[in-house]
């Protein structure tokens, strides 16, 4: 997967937090892959082999916004440069450093994670990203098994591994954020961490975990939340991410409450990071 494929531009006129985060939300779910937030723009990067005017079309309708917008094919670039640019070192909880190649090393006493910034999802900087971070970092991993569905740079699949998880699926339906998750595993030395790219239909051959992890967002949590569910050992933990506080009672309706227990939540910016717990009752 070469770094320079081209990308269009889609410069948004808003100055307004809420919404940047409900374009930005919507915006992901249509195939952009990056952000940019400058004073009073929005500006949103997606491969040109997925772009559409239809979609911005699909954006304004679902948002209820009719902004003032631009759009710009952008010639083939390195990415990795322009991000360089704009992208700091990230400390979550001054426990977990997460930095490029290009930043210096974590501080002292501080569970160092290297991520190579190619425009996937999961570089801690947004606020979902480092909601399941927390949450996993608060999580006895010993021992124990997980999948990480979706994800992006394969940022919680290897802290999990630095926290000692034995046995770790990743999995991504993007081939661009698959190459970019094998790249961060390799640069992080990680070993326990098989990657796979596909959606849900991955999970039939792979077996119930202790531990599974989905930032994704609303629309697909949704659709394949059975799917995540069955692959939950009693016992284990569904952390859910990648959506706002707002959403939760849709999801929350999809889980009973005899069978899940919900036992963590934490909440940033309108986003929510939430983990269920499976009672020890068959499905």
């Amino acid at each position: 997967m070469t770094a320079y494929e081209p990308y269009y531009e889609i410069r948004i006129k808003t100055d307004d937090p809420g919404q940047r985060e409900i374009l930005m939300y919507f915006a992901a779910q249509s195939g952009v892959e990056g952000f940019v937030e400058e004073p009073q723009e929005l500006v949103a990067y997606i491969p040109a082999s997925r772009f559409d005017e239809k979609i911005l079309q699909s954006l304004w309708e679902q948002t209820g916004i009719n902004p003032v917008y631009s759009v710009k094919l952008i010639e083939q670039r390195n990415w990795n440069a322009e991000w360089e640019k704009q992208y700091p070192a990230v400390t979550i909880d001054d426990r977990i450093y997460i930095g490029a190649e290009f930043h210096p090393p974590a501080p002292g006493g501080l569970l160092e994670i290297r991520i190579t910034p190619k425009m996937s999802f999961g570089t801690g900087h947004h606020e979902t990203t480092e909601l399941m971070l927390r949450l996993l970092a608060d999580t006895d991993l010993d021992g124990k098994t997980l999948i990480d569905m979706g994800s992006g740079t394969g940022v919680l699949a290897i802290l999990a591994e630095k926290t000692c998880a034995r046995e770790i699926y990743a999995i991504d339906n993007d081939a661009w954020a698959y190459e970019n998750m094998l790249e961060n595993f390799e640069h992080n030395e990680c070993r326990k961490i098989q990657a796979f790219l596909g959606g849900a239909g991955i999970l039939e051959s792979l077996p119930p975990v202790d531990i599974f992890v989905a930032n994704i967002n609303r629309n697909i949590i949704l659709r394949d939340l059975d799917a995540y569910t069955r692959k939950v050992k009693p016992g284990g933990r569904l952390m859910l991410s990648g959506f706002f506080a707002a959403d939760l009672p849709a999801i929350r309706n999809r889980l009973p409450g005899n069978i899940w227990h919900e036992n963590r939540r934490l909440e940033k910016n309108a986003w929510i990071g939430i983990e269920f717990v499976r009672l020890g009752k068959k499905i």
